[in-house]
C-alpha cells in the first residue's frame, strides 16, 4: 500500500513514516503497491510485479532488516528477502489482517500462522490485536510490540473553523459531520446514513470523504432515506487536504465493525474534533467515552444519532470534550512512534 495519483490516501500512513526515516538515520528500500483492489487479473498482476520487485531487491540492495506492513499477503512476500539474505523480519499487523483475513478460509488461516511464526518480531497497532495474536495464533507476548501509526501533531492542529469553511466553500451556519475512510462494508457507513435519517436537523450536513466498492450502494441508500440533501460524497482526498476538512467539521463519525487504531481518529483528536465511533478493536484504547468522544455499538444507528445530538445540542459538553481531544493524542505523535519502531529495529539487529 502506497499513495498514488488515483488513490492519494492509499497507505498514506506508511509514506508519512518514510518521511521521518531519514531524519532518524534510517535508510530504506521501498517496495509497494499503488493499485487498489480491482478485477482478478489486475489483482494478480499487482502481486506478481510486487514479488518480482522483491526478488530483484533481494539480490541487488543492501539492507539489515525486512519490515512488512500487513501479515497477508505482504508478510509472506517479505519472507523471500528475509530467507534469501538471512535477515530479520518484522511485520506490522494493522487490523483486518488479524480480525478478518485469516477467517475467510482455512488456507488463509494457515498462511497467516506460518508467516507470524517465521517473523522475528510482530508490531501491532493496538493491545487488542496483541491479545488476539496470542489467543488465536499462540504468538508469545514477548515477540509482540504495540506501536500504532501515530499522527503528525504539527500538521493536525486545532484551527479556525470559520476560516476552514470559507476555504472549502462551506456554509458558516451549518453543523458539519465528517466521515473519512474507505467506503467498504466493514466501515459501517450505512449505519451513519441511517442515523442521519433519525437525526432531524435541517442545518446538519454530512460530508463523506473516501471511495470504495460500497459508494454506489450508499448513494442509493441516501435516496431511499430521503437524506440526499444532507449528505455529500466528496471522493478520495490526499492526506494533505484532511486537516482543512477536520478543521471545518464539528464531529467525526467512524462506525466501523472492526479496526486496529484508525489513523483518522488520531488526526481528528489532534485537530480538537470530538469523535463518535464504534467500541471495537483498539479504538477504546484511544477514545474514552464521554472524555474525548463517545463510543457506540456497531450497527446501531440510534446510538450514533443520540451521541451526535448530545454533542451538538450541549455547547458546554461539546467544548469540554473538544478541549480534551488534543491532550489525549500528543503521546501518539508520529515522531515518537517512528523512534519506537527504530528501537525495535535496533533490538532485533542486536539479537
Amino acid at each position: 500500500m502506497y499513495p498514488s495519483e488515483n488513490h492519494p490516501s492509499f497507505g498514506v500512513f506508511i509514506k508519512n513514516h518514510i518521511k521521518i526515516f531519514n531524519k532518524e538515520n534510517i535508510e530504506y528500500r521501498l517496495i509497494a503497491n499503488q493499485i487498489k483492489k480491482g478485477e482478478l487479473f489486475l489483482t494478480s498482476l499487482k502481486y506478481f510485479t510486487l514479488i518480482v520487485r522483491t526478488l530483484i531487491i533481494s539480490f541487488t540492495a543492501k539492507f539489515d532488516i525486512v519490515h512488512a506492513h500487513f501479515i497477508f499477503p505482504t508478510g509472506i512476500i517479505a519472507l523471500i528477502p528475509s530467507y534469501l539474505r538471512r535477515k530479520k523480519l518484522i511485520i506490522t499487523a494493522h487490523g483486518g489482517d488479524v480480525n478478518e483475513m485469516p477467517y475467510r478460509n482455512n488456507l488463509l488461516w494457515r498462511l497467516t500462522k506460518f508467516t507470524l511464526n517465521n517473523a522475528d518480531k510482530i508490531i501491532c497497532v493496538s493491545n487488542d490485536l496483541k491479545e488476539k495474536l496470542n489467543a488465536e495464533f499462540k504468538i508469545p507476548f514477548d515477540k509482540i510490540a504495540v506501536i500504532n501509526m501515530g499522527v503528525d501533531t504539527k500538521l493536525f492542529v486545532p484551527n479556525s473553523q470559520s476560516k476552514a469553511r470559507i476555504q472549502l466553500g462551506l456554509a458558516k451556519d451549518i453543523k458539519v459531520i465528517l466521515y473519512v475512510g474507505n467506503l467498504i462494508k466493514s466501515k459501517g457507513v450505512e449505519y451513519l446514513l441511517k442515523a442521519l435519517s433519525l437525526f432531524k436537523n435541517e442545518k446538519t450536513i454530512c460530508y463523506i470523504i473516501g471511495s470504495g466498492t460500497e459508494e454506489n450502494n450508499l448513494k442509493e441508500l441516501c435516496n431511499k432515506l430521503n437524506i440526499e440533501n444532507h449528505v455529500e460524497f466528496i471522493g478520495a482526498k490526499p492526506n494533505s487536504d484532511i486537516p482543512m476538512w477536520l478543521s471545518a467539521a464539528d464531529i467525526l463519525v467512524l462506525p466501523s465493525f472492526s479496526e486496529g487504531v484508525p489513523v483518522v481518529l488520531l488526526e481528528a483528536l489532534a485537530s480538537g474534533i470530538p469523535c463518535v465511533t464504534s467500541a471495537v478493536g483498539g479504538i477504546p484504547e484511544i477514545i474514552k467515552d464521554g472524555h474525548n468522544g463517545y463510543l457506540i455499538n456497531p450497527e446501531c444507528p440510534q446510538e450514533i444519532a443520540d451521541k451526535i445530538n448530545l454533542l451538538l445540542s450541549d455547547k458546554d459538553n461539546y467544548q469540554r470534550i473538544a478541549e480534551n481531544c488534543r491532550a489525549t493524542v500528543l503521546q501518539h505523535d508520529i515522531r515518537i512512534k517512528v523512534r519506537e519502531i527504530k528501537k525495535v529495529y535496533e533490538a532485533v539487529c542486536n539479537c
